[in-house]
């Protein structure tokens, strides 16, 4: 019985997010999530980064990068989709060459104090030359591409020793993954995650080109910017679903910075875009073709379907219900944020409408109808007493 009544709400799910790209943007909202992969590197240098240092020729170093970006749930079983970005070991495309030049300048520092007073630095010593030695020689960004430049020669050496993936949940604890498969667009990621909410792709969407779509851009957590955009293909063509954002959209140059997700003109998801400018869409299709690639199985949200619920026993006054099922998100995912923030306006919205319904004395409920109760009580109290107890 159970299965067959999860199925039953993951198709209203589906369909239910036709009503509107606002429903679509607050029940895929909460599958976002953190992603973050930090390489550890040992570097070895034979550049003479700063003239007249010969001594830091031939040092070592060990220094990690790490890179961020939003990925999502795809299945309850805690499968998240990223750009394969993130796990760039490339250092010239990373941080990795500014957080070399820091190590080797405090590493000159000490080396001028040394020659200078003979004697070893303390640390605001070191801070106060490495500043000095930074604006001698020409300042942050030309020695980085300077260390960029002997990299691309093979002057410095950067040699991955350590890759750790983390995501972070939304109340902020970080969980340890896996990246399972990854091509030259996306990385498909295991996290240890169970009954997670997930994006609900629809399946066979009747898109065509020139259709007008929307683009969801969550720049903020909860306060996503909804965008009308153009589809330039199908989503059932072998090169996927594109977009074309209005040249008056005021997200224009900015939604490549942020995760998207994209819809059909009712709002129903059809794609998510995970690169910038909008090079690597993913939509059913190929979220299909990834699921064979990556040996993993798309598995139904129960909590996806026991939130939507709750959103709708909520849009239509049925408070009860609705409590119930939003602590059954929680129960099943107790990080779910927008159901704790449901659930809180829930029972204001309970208080406003029956401010004592919820009172209870012993086994004893107060009904909705007190008042009208207690009038009638009070008038039958009073032909009473002036029947018995007349002159």
């Amino acid at each position: 019985m159970r299965p067959l009544l999860i199925f039953l709400l993951s198709m209203t799910l589906i369909f239910a997010q036709g009503n509107s790209p606002e429903k679509s943007a607050e029940v895929s909202q909460p599958a976002l999530v953190d992603v973050s992969v930090k390489t550890t590197y040992e570097v070895y240098t034979n550049a003479e980064i700063f003239t007249g240092y010969p001594e830091l020729l031939g040092r070592k170093y060990v220094l990690s990068n790490t890179k961020s970006t939003k990925g999502a749930f795809v299945s309850s079983d805690g499968i998240v989709l990223v750009d394969a970005s993130v796990q760039e070991k490339n250092p010239e495309n990373s941080r990795a060459p500014e957080t070399l030049l820091d190590l080797m300048i405090k590493d000159a520092a000490r080396v001028a104090h040394i020659k200078m007073f003979g004697i070893e630095p303390s640390d605001s010593e070191i801070d106060s030359f490495a500043i000095y030695l930074l604006d001698y020689y020409g300042g942050r960004e030309s020695l980085v591409l300077k260390i960029n430049s002997a990299y691309k020669e093979g002057k410095i050496i950067f040699v991955p020793t350590d890759s750790l993936t983390t995501t972070g949940s939304p109340e902020g604890n970080l969980m340890n993954a896996t990246v399972i498969y990854s091509d030259s667009n996306v990385a498909v990621i295991n996290t240890t995650v169970s009954d997670a909410p997930t994006l609900a792709f629809l399946n066979g969407s009747n898109v065509t080109n020139g259709d007008t779509g929307y683009l969801i851009t969550y720049v903020e957590p909860d306060n996503p910017i909804i965008t009308p955009v153009f589809i330039e293909s199908s989503s059932s063509s072998d090169s996927g679903i594109s977009f074309a954002v209005p040249p008056s959209s005021t997200i224009k140059d900015e939604y490549g910075k942020y995760f998207n997700l994209i819809t059909d003109k009712t709002g129903n998801v059809i794609g998510v875009e995970l690169g910038e400018n909008g090079k690597n869409i993913i939509d059913s299709n190929e979220l299909k073709a990834l699921e064979k690639s990556a040996n993993f199985e798309h598995k139904v949200s129960d909590t996806n379907a026991f939130f939507l619920e709750g959103i709708d026993s909520y849009e239509e006054g049925v408070y009860d219900k609705a409590e119930e099922s939003f602590e059954k998100v929680l129960t099943l995912y107790p990080e779910h944020l927008q159901a704790k923030n449901y659930l809180n306006k829930t029972a204001e919205a309970e208080k406003k409408k029956n401010p004592l319904g919820s009172l209870k004395f012993e086994n004893l409920s107060i009904p909705e109808n007190w008042i009208f109760i207690l009038v009638f009580g009070v008038a039958l109290f009073y032909l009473v007493t002036k029947i018995f107890f007349r002159k």
